[in-house]
């Protein structure tokens, strides 16, 4: 693991052991980001995340076209 984490970093990492599963804490650190950006709008900051629906992978060469797209772990909006 890395050692240079940010301070936000560093909070979120010590709540992982409240949750038993990895997928329970990602959603927990995905809905604290959500949070703070939010946050940080009202002091005129703006971030933004790229959605899972839009993490996409090229799919496979031998698909009909090289457009053609697929969605990661199959995870929809």
């Amino acid at each position: 693991m890395r050692r240079d984490r940010s301070p936000l970093m560093g909070f979120l990492l010590k709540h992982r052991d409240n949750y038993k599963t990895e997928e329970e804490f990602r959603s927990f650190v995905l809905e604290t980001v959500r949070d703070s950006i939010n946050d940080l709008r009202e002091l005129g900051i703006e971030i933004s995340i790229r959605p899972q629906c839009l993490q996409m992978r090229t799919a496979p060469s031998h698909a009909a076209g090289p457009d053609e797209r697929s969605l990661v772990a199959g995870r929809l909006c």
